[in-house]
């Protein structure tokens, strides 16, 4: 005759029967950072083949373990981003900024990056280009706080 009793263990459950036992091991999910506030930082981008750099703010909000908001950048452009509140995320990323000569361009992609409970870094993939809309390559956000 088989007996079978479960006992709780540490988050995880383990199971005893006749002739061995089988444990299913404990996980602990991991606690989302806070990221909510507002940052400020540095955007540096290669245009025309030059490494150039910009001052940006982001002013975030959080909803359990994802972050959002807009960011703005002291030359003008400006735009969104949304991601996890993991030590590594991926999200997604727009921006838009008016040419000199009146057209408005616009773009979405995903990001990838790191953060910290005082530091956020995040690199944009590539943006497409879109006719007057040639974006820089090699877009990095690092923020403090």
């Amino acid at each position: 005759m088989r007996i079978m009793r479960a006992l709780a263990v540490t988050g995880g459950l383990a199971l005893s029967a006749c002739g061995g036992s089988t444990t299913t091991p404990s996980t602990t999910p991991s606690t989302p950072l806070n990221l909510a506030g507002t940052w400020t930082g540095t955007w540096t981008f290669l245009s025309g083949g030059a490494t150039v750099s910009d001052t940006v703010t982001m002013t975030l909000t959080q909803s359990d373990a994802s972050a959002s908001g807009p960011w703005s950048a002291a030359g003008g452009a400006a735009g969104t981003v949304a991601f996890a509140t993991t030590a590594d995320f991926t999200g997604t990323a727009s921006i838009r900024q008016i040419l000199i000569n009146g057209v408005n361009c616009s773009s979405s992609t995903t990001l990838t990056g790191t953060a910290t409970s005082n530091q956020i870094r995040f690199t944009l993939i590539a943006l497409a280009p879109a006719g007057l809309c040639q974006w820089a390559t090699n877009n990095q956000f690092t923020f403090s706080r």
